[in-house]
C-alpha cells in the first residue's frame, strides 16, 4: 500500500470514529438535558476540582464569549458556582456544586458503562495496547498542533 493511500485510510478511519463518538455524546448529552460543551465542562470540572475560566477555555478550545454563556447556563441549572480566587481576586473559580457534583458522577457512570462494552468487545491482545495507541495518537495530533488554527482557507478556495 502506498503511503498516500495509508494516510487516506488513517483519516478515513478517524473520520469515521470521530462521527460515531460525536453521535453517541450528543445522544447522551440530550437524553441528560444538556449541550455536547456543557457535559464536557461538568466533566472537566468534576476532574479539576475547580478552575479558572482561562484554563478551562485552554482544555475545550471554546471561545470565551461562548464559554462564559454555557456556565453561566450551568449555574442557572444549579451545577456549577463560582467562588473567588484567593490568590488573585480578579479571577473566579469553577466547581461543581452538590447537584452537579451527582449529576456528573451518574451521566459518568453510564458513559464508562457504554465505553466498557465496547473495550470488552475488543480482542484481548488489543486491550492492553489500545490506550498506549491512542495516547500516542493524541501527543502526536497536539505536537503537530493539529487543533484546526493553523487552517488556511486559500487552501479550501476561501
Amino acid at each position: 500500500m502506498e503511503k498516500r493511500d495509508e494516510i487516506e485510510e488513517f483519516r478515513d478511519n478517524l473520520r469515521r470514529l470521530e462521527r460515531i463518538i460525536l453521535s453517541r455524546v450528543r445522544k447522551s448529552s440530550h437524553c441528560c438535558g444538556l449541550t455536547v460543551n456543557q457535559g464536557h465542562i461538568l466533566l472537566c470540572l468534576s476532574r479539576s476540582g475547580g478552575t479558572g475560566l482561562s484554563e478551562l477555555n485552554g482544555e475545550l478550545r471554546l471561545d470565551k464569549a461562548s464559554l462564559s454563556r454555557t456556565v453561566a447556563l450551568l449555574a442557572e441549572k444549579g451545577y456549577v458556582k463560582q467562588r473567588e480566587n484567593r490568590y488573585d481576586r480578579r479571577a473566579q473559580i469553577l466547581e461543581l456544586t452538590d447537584e452537579g457534583q451527582e449529576f456528573v458522577t451518574r451521566i459518568d457512570g453510564a458513559s464508562l458503562e457504554s465505553f466498557g462494552r465496547v473495550y470488552e468487545g475488543l480482542e484481548g491482545k488489543f486491550r492492553g495496547e489500545m490506550n498506549g495507541y491512542l495516547k500516542e495518537l493524541l501527543e502526536s495530533m497536539v505536537r503537530m498542533n493539529f487543533t484546526g488554527e493553523d487552517c488556511d482557507d486559500k487552501k479550501c478556495g476561501g
